[in-house]
């Protein structure tokens, strides 16, 4: 019985893809919610998924020059930047890009390392940063590694400790997070022990 069911159920679902069914999704503001578009504040956190230029155009003691994701062939699909790289491992935009339009500005918000002392731009932060994990160890900062989730939410509270981010900002602002989980999974073996992987930075 369930087995007649599902496979219509799949076919009508096709269809109505084929033919534009996803038109009809919609999406409107919940009561009470600001309408202008720079009244909130999106942070963004993660890894190559949604890093928007983080990584330096050159690693650090990298002699052979640039980071790949500066080089072509990363960006020649994206004519909002002229068809140049712009620090994204993408041909064009990444994650980080396609929120922010659903939520009405141009692209994702400036990199962290891009930003002014002091200062933050009017859409928001992104601390993602190419290579980053959720349990990367804490001497990987140190050692001009990318920052694991725990260091990029340290960069959003310093910001907030000095009132470069006000509170207020933060009523109405909207975090996305986004890691493959490659760079976590990648330091696991199965010689790592119950006790390595408990000791995990988080």
């Amino acid at each position: 019985m369930k087995k007649k069911i599902v496979l219509p159920l799949c076919l009508l679902l096709v269809i109505v893809l084929i033919n534009g069914g996803f038109d009809l999704v919609e999406c409107r503001p919940h009561r009470g919610h600001r309408l202008r578009k720079d009244d909130y504040m999106m942070f963004v956190f993660g890894d190559s998924l949604v890093d928007a230029g983080n990584s330096p155009p050159t690693a650090a003691g990298d002699d052979r020059g640039r980071s790949r994701q500066w080089s072509y062939p990363y960006g020649s699909s994206d004519e909002a930047h002229g068809n140049r790289p712009t620090g994204r491992l993408s041909d064009g935009l990444v994650q980080s890009d396609f929120l922010a339009r659903i939520l009405g500005q141009a692209e994702s918000p400036p990199a962290y390392r891009l930003r002014q002392p002091n200062e933050v731009d009017p859409s928001g932060v992104n601390f993602a940063m190419a290579g980053s994990g959720v349990t990367a160890p804490s001497s990987s900062l140190k050692s001009g590694g990318p920052p694991s989730l725990s260091n990029q939410i340290d960069q959003l509270s310093r910001l907030v400790r000095h009132r470069i981010i006000e509170d207020k900002d933060l009523d109405y602002s909207v975090a996305l997070i986004a890691f493959t989980g490659g760079h976590d999974y990648s330091r696991l073996n199965v010689a790592t022990s119950s006790d390595d992987v408990s000791s995990l930075d988080t």
